[in-house]
């Protein structure tokens, strides 16, 4: 597709990888909260039959706190990163012949903040994106876009 003059296209492909590589990190991360977690009941568990200690039981406490504190963060970095790519392909789709969004470009951002709005309107800009992007596409070409 040729870009246009009046819009910047911007390649995606480290913002991609940061946004896809900070998923993968949460998605472990979250591994790791539900095992801290399993061992944090199975220790209550015991709890009755007195086999463990009060200072066992503190120490597996503060390690599900420190987990779940570390997957907050990791969450809103991959948040940033990700709403960050979602923005720059929307913003992309003019450089490449698409014209007529049903959304200016900064409701990739701010749709996903605005209650209720956030349950349908980052899906509809994500269905654009996918359209738009469609590597068969001559430029200008509106109407095929629309219909992907």
């Amino acid at each position: 597709m040729e870009a246009r003059r009046d819009s910047k296209y911007v390649p995606l492909d480290a913002s991609a990888s940061w946004a896809k590589g900070l998923l993968l990190v949460a998605g472990l991360v979250d591994i790791v909260a539900v095992l801290t977690g399993f061992a944090l009941y199975r220790l209550l568990d015991k709890g009755p039959s007195g086999t463990v200690t009060l200072q066992q039981f503190q120490a597996a406490e503060d390690r599900y706190d420190l987990v779940a504190l570390f997957q907050i963060g990791v969450y809103l970095v991959a948040a940033v990163f990700f709403i960050r790519w979602f923005h720059r392909a929307y913003a992309n789709l003019p450089a490449v012949g698409v014209d007529r969004l049903d959304h200016s470009t900064g409701w990739a951002i701010a749709a996903w903040f605005i209650p209720i709005v956030s349950l349908f309107w980052p899906k509809r800009i994500a269905d654009e994106i996918w359209r738009g992007s469609e590597p068969s596409l001559e430029p200008d070409q509106e109407a095929d876009w629309r219909r992907g």
